[in-house]
């Protein structure tokens, strides 16, 4: 008997330390102390939860919850693999009994039944409240912002190849028009039976002394094409290298380009992914180098639930056009080979949960330096 009461004392010791939680719950603005942690997730109790959302619910057979907005039964909820709808969602969740109530966890039931969840992990406050659910224009909004999002990428790597083809064109060309011309100097270095004297870089002298004749009684004198003045100090010359001669090469420097830099926004988590990609258009590496990445999206008062039209009113407004700044985030680059790629993806949060705003969401990325 006496183990058996310490028994039960420890397991009910175990319940409350799980049962406490260092995050404080509130459920349409108000305190939600049905909460426990188990493996790090929060585990409400179902029925106190489902009261605290203002809903009612049914039993169909032994595991189908219908959940409602009008009052119903409200029956006890049995434990185990229990299937929750409500309208066109259904979700099968996982229960257990705790005590005298059985629980389940709170991500899933709450999105269900379309409240959101967020969590201020400066203040430990968790806040559910109802979900800001798309209208029709919003919902057709994102898929013609998607669809552009789709040509203006296809647009963007077309253009890419254009000019990389376009650059490796011009490359060519340069180095047929060199090869060209020094066999060109070589051939005029190099011809024979002419009386034309030519200089080191293949030019005619135009200084050059003719011979002249023999005077009697004396020997011949050998032709001279030394100048009859003293030679000065030649300029330096600007004329074609001759034949062996290696031309001097530009100096190779990189240039970097941002390539792409595409936001896909997740409405059922609230987060924005961001993928960004830089490339080295030069002809050398490029050094380490910074950039600053900008998220911007619909004003965030359009995630507001309007308080006026009750808890389970769907919004009437219209879609949201006026845009802000949602998030600056500063990007280093390392050293880019040349000819070679970057590529770099960013996750940004919106504080409004899987209630963030839909619309135009966009990000662009700009480059501190280019080499």
């Amino acid at each position: 008997m006496k183990k058996s009461i310490l028994l039960a004392m420890a397991a009910s010791t175990l319940f409350m330390s799980a049962a406490a939680s260092a995050e404080t719950y509130y459920v349409r603005n108000r305190p939600f102390n049905q909460v426990m942690t188990s493996g790090g997730e929060a585990l409400v109790g179902t029925e106190s939860f489902l009261r605290a959302l203002g809903m009612h619910w049914t039993l169909e057979g032994a595991n189908k919850v219908v959940l409602t907005d009008e009052v119903a039964a409200d029956p006890a909820l049995p434990s185990g693999s229990l299937t929750f709808a409500y309208g066109d969602n259904t979700e099968v969740i996982e229960t257990s009994r705790r005590g005298s109530e059985t629980y389940a966890p709170l991500r899933p039931l709450a999105k269900l039944a379309e409240f959101s969840v967020t969590a201020n992990r400066q203040s430990g406050i968790v806040d559910v409240n109802k979900a800001r659910m798309a209208t029709a224009d919003e919902r057709k909004m994102a898929s013609e912002v998607a669809t552009q999002r789709q040509k203006e990428s296809q647009a963007a790597n077309d253009a890419w190849r254009k000019k990389v083809d376009d650059m490796k064109k011009k490359r060519d060309e340069e180095a047929a028009a060199e090869k060209a011309k020094g066999n060109s100097v070589t051939a005029a270095s190099t011809s024979t039976g002419s009386d034309t004297a030519f200089d080191k870089n293949g030019l005619e002298k135009k200084n050059a002394v003719p011979k002249k004749p023999e005077k009697p009684g004396k020997p011949m004198e050998t032709a001279s094409t030394t100048p009859s003045t003293a030679p000065s100090t030649p300029a330096p010359s600007t004329t074609t290298p001759a034949a062996g001669d290696k031309p001097k090469e530009a100096a190779k420097e990189a240039r970097l380009e941002v390539f792409r830099c595409d936001a896909s926004p997740d409405y059922s988590t609230g987060t924005v992914t961001v993928t960004g990609e830089v490339k080295n258009m030069g002809d050398a590496p490029s050094k380490s180098v910074n950039g600053t990445l900008t998220i911007m999206g619909p004003d965030q008062s359009g995630s507001a639930t309007n308080s006026s039209q009750g808890s389970f009113a769907k919004p009437t407004a219209a879609p949201v056009t006026k845009k802000q700044t949602w998030s600056t985030q500063s990007v280093t680059i390392p050293p880019v080979a040349a000819g070679a790629s970057y590529q770099f993806t960013r996750t940004y949060r919106h504080p409004s949960g899987n209630s963030m705003p839909i619309g135009d969401i966009n990000s662009m990325f700009k480059l501190s330096s280019t080499k």
